[in-house]
């Protein structure tokens, strides 16, 4: 349902690690303002330049990807396509660094992601008419029929083994984004990003317009119920599902028969706009990879795949 994980391809980029040696990472004090992308103990599976991308990192990102997959009834991704996700945040990173942006040890690698992503992207002129027209006509089995919604999510995940005190915090945590929704509501697509544990967090929190009947299916039957009451522009109280904590945005509401160019306009607007910039992604991150050299141990590649499962 959602095309949230944005892959590079390397092919002939990646060059197999003669020189990783055991692959232990060093004990060393790192470089002041360096991200902390691997622990100390962890185990090195590749090296883009000065950093590194340990195998329990991973390991940790394939079983993330598989679970997303199987939960959308999509096809699971292939390994070496996760390993490929991650060099290319390490490579952002380590361009990140190379432009004077420091993090503080406690701060997260998305922040130098995001910075240096900022710094070279800027921002994407509002799509012409014509563009959406053209984009809705490419586009149109994608857009569901009848009755529809556009919704925003942001998730706080809580595990089925949780105990009554990580709930609880778990709670806590989503009534503090809801009320920062609610004080900011243009400000959802910043704070889904910032909060969310579920993977349309890379695109604002934006799950696109779904048939009404198709939300049980999306977000559980809670979430569902709990929808009906809220109209346009309007946030959802706090949910909970068996999946964790939810806060729901709807950004419309359409009836069946209304003109698509128009009810769908915000939501045709976005996908445009969200695809423009992966395509701008894609094409600045080709060119960053060269500047890092990208060492690949496949031997550790196999075995970390290999004991990876997933129902």
């Amino acid at each position: 349902m959602h095309g949230f994980a944005l892959r590079v391809a390397v092919a002939g980029a990646l060059l197999s690690a003669t020189a990783l040696g055991c692959g232990r990472a060093p004990t060393a004090a790192r470089e002041a303002g360096a991200p902390a992308s691997q622990a100390v103990g962890e185990t090195a599976l590749a090296r883009v330049g000065a950093g590194v991308v340990a195998v329990e990192r991973f390991q940790h990102r394939l079983r993330q990807r598989q679970l997303e997959a199987v939960r959308a009834g999509a096809p699971r991704p292939a390994p070496r396509a996760v390993l490929d996700e991650l060099l290319e945040e390490e490579s952002l990173v380590q361009e990140a660094l190379r432009r004077g942006v420091l993090a503080r040890d406690e701060e997260v690698r998305e922040r130098l992601i995001r910075s240096v992503l900022a710094q070279e992207l800027g921002k994407l002129p509002a799509p012409a008419p014509d563009d959406l027209r053209r984009y809705y006509e490419a586009h149109r089995a994608e857009f569901p029929a009848g009755d529809r919604v556009h919704l925003r999510h942001i998730l706080i995940k809580l595990g089925g083994g949780a105990k009554p005190a990580q709930a609880e915090a778990a709670g806590r945590r989503a009534e503090q984004v809801r009320r920062q929704v609610v004080a900011r509501p243009a400000a959802f697509a910043e704070l889904a990003r910032s909060s969310s544990d579920d993977p349309s967090a890379q695109l604002g929190g934006d799950i696109g317009m779904l048939a009404v009947d198709q939300v049980a299916v999306a977000l559980g039957p809670e979430v569902a119920a709990a929808l009906g009451a809220v109209g346009p522009g309007e946030v959802s109280p706090v949910i909970r599902s068996a999946r964790g904590f939810h806060v729901v945005q709807v950004v419309e509401r359409h009836a069946q028969g209304e003109d698509p160019l128009v009810s769908l306009r915000a939501l045709l607007a976005s996908r445009y706009q969200n695809e423009a910039r992966a395509a701008q992604r894609r094409k600045f991150v080709a060119t960053v990879l060269p500047r890092s050299p990208i060492q690949v141990d496949e031997a550790q590649l196999a075995r970390a795949a290999a004991s990876v499962r997933v129902p």
